[in-house]
């Protein structure tokens, strides 16, 4: 997956690990903006990114951190962002007196850090585990962050699922509790605020082609991940779609879209049924860079074998589909 540079707000400091944990700004901002009201506890707050946006958006935060260096941290970039309606706690979550401050607060966030222990996770892999903080602190509403993969089956239908990718990139699986639910599930895409939310009147059939139109679509993976395919292909039902696979799913139509959904547009320049035609096709189309978007055991084993052969100036995107090879140009 590639990793977008985060925008971290001036002046927030943070370890390496701190910052790379930390909720991406926009991430943050939006979710301050969504819950806003009058107060809000953090638990585990790291170096402090979505605790300063809460600031912002609420009269009263409670950011509570058990690792004493991040929490140096956190203590730093509070004062140095003046937010001075912010109160912090060091100390674990479930110690007797945290729940009794955190208790006092209208609704309660976390993003637990992961500790996966085997292929599925659990909730017992989160620290701190949202059962373990619903069992202890009743009657509240919640919004915890779960990873993206996290086995669907575990998480009660009565909780919203919000699967949120960022220029995209998918980022967040975010959940919601109590009076804060507003869907069952939906599929954000930041910062753009398009969102396709679940309709239970829609059929689960998903549309398919055994063919390669003139374009060819890479879908943004918050669609994927929240399996709001029909959903999607409600909104564009001229859009079939070619692969679900692990990672990316591909569509394939015969118009130039440009819109949030579509993550990459592709338009096919040629087909060729074997490698040897594929090489022929890219010198002809003065082919110099190819990017490989089919599956292969060593990418740039393969990668600089075709390219060794071209002597031209353009760059070719090489899908592999049916059996046979498209070279495309990215829109």
């Amino acid at each position: 997956m590639t990793e977008i540079k985060k925008k971290i707000p001036k002046r927030i400091k943070g370890d390496k690990e701190g910052l790379r944990m930390s909720t991406p700004p926009e991430i943050a901002e939006y979710r301050a903006k969504r819950l806003k009201n009058e107060s809000i506890a953090d638990l585990g707050a790291g170096v402090g990114v979505q605790a300063y946006y809460f600031s912002l958006y609420f009269k009263h935060v409670l950011a509570v951190e058990s690792d004493e260096e991040r929490f140096k941290i956190l203590k730093r970039n509070m004062k140095i962002k003046k937010r001075k309606n912010v109160e912090l706690i060091f100390g674990d979550v479930f110690d007797e007196n945290v729940i009794k401050a955190v208790d006092k607060y209208d609704i309660i966030f976390s993003d637990p850090a992961r500790l996966r222990k085997s292929e599925v996770w659990d909730f017992s892999d989160l620290s701190p585990n949202p059962i373990l903080i619903i069992s202890k602190i009743k009657g509240k509403s919640y919004s915890f962050d779960l990873p993206v993969l996290f086995n669907k089956n575990l998480i009660p239908k009565e909780w919203e699922r919000e699967y949120i990718s960022l220029h995209g990139e998918i980022k967040r699986l975010a959940v919601y509790i109590g009076d804060i639910k507003n869907y069952e599930l939906s599929a954000l895409l930041l910062p753009y605020n398009e969102r396709i939310v679940f309709d239970e009147k829609i059929p689960r059939e998903i549309s398919f082609s055994n063919q390669v139109f003139d374009y060819i679509y890479e879908i943004d993976p918050a669609i994927k991940y929240s399996e709001l395919i029909p959903e999607f292909q409600r909104l564009y039902p001229d859009v079939y779609i070619l692969e679900n696979g692990k990672k990316n799913l591909f569509a394939t139509g015969e118009l130039n879209y440009a819109d949030p959904f579509f993550k990459n547009t592709y338009k096919v320049v040629f087909e060729c049924k074997d490698k040897d035609c594929l090489i022929n096709e890219l010198i002809r189309n003065d082919a110099k860079e190819v990017f490989l978007r089919y599956s292969v055991e060593n990418y740039y084993e393969e990668k600089a074998k075709i390219e060794k052969k071209l002597i031209g100036n353009s760059k070719f995107y090489i899908f592999q589909i049916f059996n046979n090879f498209y070279g495309c140009i990215k829109e």
